[in-house]
């Protein structure tokens, strides 16, 4: 319950930014032998997602992801994305696999958040208006492990490089001042700043999952892992409210076949 709650907690927390690049979590297809086959839905951080693999033969592997994030109590906030690839697996020993992946997608981002002065750094009213997709590079090493329970603990690192286009964010500051009646002042503008340009981002995000057999072709898995920029210049000036999203947490069920 707790976890769920931190999830719960973080799916609103996005809601609340224009994040450039959310993360969806590590897909893990930890394929066993040849036509190896798994479909996985699952709700998180990144909103909702969908991913799936298949083992070509006892070595080669193919995979597919997707998220899509619409979640925003104060303005539009949409994100989506999607990207595909393959690799090689091998089992290492009994009960342990390793498997070397990479693949290429593209992501969008839509956004225009009104945040309160409450909740703003300055005490002022904020608007970020964000516009912007990319494409997304990665390679990803994982290494999957058989408890004596039967949970399939993998544990995963993924190298990946954002190349922005038709990049543009701009923020607004005002401040509006109440008068007496209930009256207010006219909106008063602080400042407005546009940036049209982002440099290619490089990230790191290392992640843990667990899957556990509840039934037939059904497993419940649970993962979590950070998103880390190494570039925190990637935007100039906002480095740390509109480039990642941090935490990959998510929960759903993956099916075998």
């Amino acid at each position: 319950m707790k976890y769920i709650f931190f999830i719960l907690c973080s799916f609103t927390l996005v809601s609340c930014a224009p994040f450039y690049y959310i993360p969806n979590q590590l897909n893990m297809p930890l394929a066993n032998e040849a036509k190896d086959s798994k479909i996985a839905l699952y709700t998180g951080t990144g909103g909702w997602g969908g991913e799936a693999s298949y083992a070509l033969n006892s070595h080669m592997l193919i995979l597919a992801n997707g998220i899509y994030n619409n979640f925003s109590t104060i303005g539009r906030n949409q994100t989506f994305s999607y990207d595909a690839g393959g690799g090689y697996y091998r089992t290492l020993e009994y009960n342990l696999n390793l498997e070397v992946i990479g693949g290429i997608g593209y992501g969008r981002t839509d956004a225009d958040i009104k945040i309160a002065p409450f909740f703003s750094a300055g005490g002022e009213n904020e608007e970020d208006i964000l516009h912007s997709s990319y494409t997304r590079c990665f390679f990803q090493v994982d290494l999957s492990r058989t408890n004596w329970k039967g949970v399939v603990i993998g544990y995963g690192l993924r190298i990946g490089a954002i190349f922005p286009e038709d990049f543009s964010y701009r923020q607004i500051l005002s401040t509006t001042h109440f008068v007496g009646n209930g009256g207010q002042s006219p909106t008063t503008i602080i400042s407005d700043n546009t940036i049209n340009s982002a440099e290619i981002g490089f990230f790191a995000e290392p992640a843990i999952q667990f899957s556990k057999y509840v039934g037939t072709h059904t497993y419940f898995h649970s993962s979590i892992g950070i998103s880390y920029c190494t570039n925190q210049n990637m935007v100039y000036g906002y480095t740390s409210n509109i480039i990642t999203w941090p935490l990959m947490a998510t929960l759903g069920f993956t099916f075998v076949f």
